[in-house]
């Protein structure tokens, strides 16, 4: 997705035990990607195919949706012109440019002036749980949904209290029903399913159709039913 924000790169999480993490979405057939050496802490990127994952193991303690844009400088004058602050900035010769900001319901958009991974996701097969088609946070209401259609996104057509907004490559749910970042999926292989689950030693939970698994870092994967794939 390329808009005010710039191109949509990860879904970036806070982990304390990467390991533990990654080997969570191994064994769900997810794939790691190589990343760059911009970080001074550990991080690991792994994808389904669709959704880059960031796993970080410093940085913001808190679920970022990251942004890939030219030249987050320009941007970050912009907003304070136009009466935002930003929640952080680091910019300069001396530093990789990157700020963060926040949506009308406080979730953190961290804007970064380059990639810190290959980005190949297609080159990612899917994974057994199924290929993401939504990354869902809490929140919604009239306020969101100006805030992101001036970013660029799309309203779509969604059931009564919930958002959904739509970029190229990217959907977005907002529900006020949901008690932290979730990755919807569908298209899972029940068997294929049952067999990861058991190797990544997770307890899933059935919600009516759909299967609930918790990754370590506190995601949770809906796999089911979830809506339609981003455009």
């Amino acid at each position: 997705m390329t808009g005010t924000l710039g191109r949509f790169l990860e879904l970036s999480l806070p982990t304390t035990d990467i390991q533990a993490s990654l080997a969570f979405y191994r064994a769900l057939g997810f794939t790691e990607l190589p990343t760059g050496d911009v970080r001074d802490y550990h991080y690991a990127v792994v994808s389904d195919g669709r959704i880059a994952i960031g796993l970080h193991g410093g940085g913001p303690r808190e679920t970022a949706l990251s942004f890939v844009l030219a030249d987050v400088a320009t941007r970050v004058q912009a907003l304070v012109a136009g009466g935002i602050e930003p929640d952080f900035s680091r910019l300069g010769t001396e530093h990789f440019n990157e700020a963060g900001l926040r949506d009308p319901a406080g979730h953190l958009l961290w804007l970064l002036e380059a990639p810190t991974f290959s980005p190949s996701l297609a080159s990612a097969p899917p994974t057994a749980a199924g290929q993401a088609v939504a990354i869902a946070l809490p929140g919604g209401g009239e306020a969101q949904r100006r805030f992101w259609l001036e970013q660029g996104f799309v309203d779509d057509d969604a059931p009564v209290g919930l958002l959904r907004l739509l970029a190229p490559g990217l959907v977005l749910e907002f529900d006020p029903r949901s008690r932290g970042p979730e990755l919807r999926l569908r298209g899972a292989d029940p068997d294929a399913l049952g067999a990861a689950v058991e190797r990544a030693g997770v307890t899933a939970r059935r919600a009516g159709e759909r299967l609930l698994l918790h990754s370590p870092e506190g995601l949770l994967l809906v796999i089911g039913d979830a809506g339609p794939t981003a455009p």
